[in-house]
């Protein structure tokens, strides 16, 4: 298969995605009843943004498939690398605050991409891994027999894992198993784009987030409403406003130089949001700013203070590659060096 040469539209979509995953953060930090069904209109209002807002973490997974994960040294350093950093700052900073521990924050600096807690990190590092065997085995597959197989995957993955609320598969979507699905997704989308959702995808996507939150105004007298949408990666509405959302997306024409600069750290935002400390600064000023202002500047306030700390985490990780850039470029050397020679002695 040839490569697909990244568009800008896709690293928009990157950044507009990690915004969804702090909002989503945020909204749940803030507002502790968002699963449960209250009827009240402030509460719908947070539900539809929360709405808007799950489909972050698998359009970042929807991505992956869709332009294939090549594996390489780089790649693998990179992502070590950036892990390791953030680890190795923020351990420091606890270990002088007495947060953690020496052993944990040993742990965390060596095994970055294992032992980070980070449940989406975890999952990805798995996806990484077994990559090549996905995409050997979709482009091994007859086209005759792509459909069904991804059928097979849905009911896997939405039903023996969602429905049926087998641990052994994935309840929730925090699992690679779940991944896996969302990967094969966007293999199966780079080939064969459902038209029908791109027409109009924008107004679809909103409609199926209008959608999601009447289904869940619904619950408050009819729990059984939940088997169809919840706040779960896989949940079958939840999919739906993610596929869309990517179809509206391939359609955007769009090429920045600027959005391609912000895309490449957005993954700091994740790891520096998800650390200790990262999570105070953010949580405790938006507590804040929720317990101290009227609902409407409060509104404005935390929508500034969620843009200011994406904003930081992207500057700050342009230091981080300032600071890792040489380091990296030393590994990779050596690394591919030594695995070309391994070929070699074993070709003679």
């Amino acid at each position: 298969m040839a490569s697909k040469e990244r568009q800008s539209n896709f690293e928009l979509l990157r950044i507009l995605c990690m915004l969804g995953v702090l909002c989503n953060h945020v909204l749940q930090s803030l507002y502790a009843d968002l699963n449960i069904a209250v009827n009240y209109p402030a509460h719908h209002f947070q539900v539809f943004l929360m709405s808007m807002s799950i489909i972050a973490v698998n359009c970042f997974v929807l991505i992956s498939g869709y332009f294939r994960i090549e594996q390489s040294w780089k790649g693998f350093v990179n992502l070590f690398t950036q892990c390791a950093f953030y680890a190795i700052t923020f351990s420091a900073i606890g270990l002088v605050l007495h947060e953690v521990t020496w052993m944990d924050a040993l742990k965390r600096s060596v095994f970055a991409l294992s032992e980070s807690g980070m449940w989406f990190i975890v999952a990805y590092f798995g996806l990484y891994l077994i990559a090549p065997l996905l995409n050997a085995g979709y482009d091994n597959l007859p086209d005759s027999k792509k459909t069904p197989m991804l059928m097979m995957m849905l009911i896997l993955d939405v039903y023996l894992g969602y429905m049926h609320q087998s641990a052994e598969v994935s309840v929730s979507g925090y699992h690679v198993i779940h991944f896996i699905v969302l990967y094969y997704i966007g293999c199966f989308i780079s080939e064969k784009p459902i038209k029908a959702l791109q027409t109009g995808g924008g107004y679809k996507w909103l409609a199926i987030c209008v959608l999601c939150t009447m289904m869940h105004a619904i619950k408050v007298g009819f729990t059984p409403m939940a088997i169809l949408f919840s706040f779960r990666y896989n949940s079958p509405m939840v999919l739906l406003a993610s596929v869309t959302f990517f179809h509206w997306v391939m359609t955007w024409k769009i090429q920045n130089k600027w959005i391609n600069w912000i895309s490449a750290s957005v993954l700091s935002v994740y790891l520096i949001h998800s650390q200790t400390v990262g999570g105070k600064v953010l949580f405790g000023a938006c507590h804040y700013i929720y317990d101290t202002f009227a609902p409407i500047p409060a509104g404005l306030l935390l929508v500034a203070t969620v843009v200011v700390f994406y904003m930081c985490c992207i500057f700050v990780d342009k230091l981080r590659i300032y600071i890792c850039s040489p380091l990296n470029e030393k590994i990779v050397a050596k690394l591919n060096k030594k695995f070309i020679a391994n070929n070699q002695e074993h070709t003679i």
